[in-house]
Formats: structure tokens, C-alpha cells, sequence
């Protein structure tokens, strides 16, 4: 995983699945910077403080803050 310009950025996920809406924050890329690891909270109990980490591709993100 490398660092992007969009490293720190906060994003919410516009994907047709059950990640839709959700907010996160960008960490890295992989794949040439096609893919963004997206730290966020858990689907199941998204009270809790753990993060989980997936990769999203740009078109998929929304940038709230940068």
C-alpha cells in the first residue's frame, strides 16, 4: 500500500452494496493508485471503535473533506 494525494481525505461510498453511504477515510492504494484503501467502521456493530479496512475504486468515493 502506497501513499495517495488523497491520503487523510474523509469520503462516503456511493457502491451498490451495503457499504453505500458510509463514511470513511483514505489511507493508501494499491494496484497503480486505480484502487483507495478506505478505513471505516464495522457493518454489524458500527458502535464499536474498530475500523476495518476495504478498497474502493475512485469513482466509487465521494470526497467530503481532503
Amino acid at each position: 500500500m502506497t501513499r495517495t494525494e488523497l491520503s487523510g481525505a474523509i469520503v462516503r461510498m456511493r457502491t451498490r452494496d451495503e457499504y453505500d453511504g458510509m463514511f470513511g477515510k483514505v489511507c493508501g492504494a494499491e494496484d497503480r493508485g486505480e484502487m483507495l484503501a478506505v478505513k471505516h467502521r464495522p457493518i454489524v456493530f458500527p458502535h464499536r471503535r474498530e475500523t476495518t479496512l476495504h478498497y474502493f475504486r475512485k469513482n466509487e468515493l465521494e470526497i467530503i473533506r481532503s
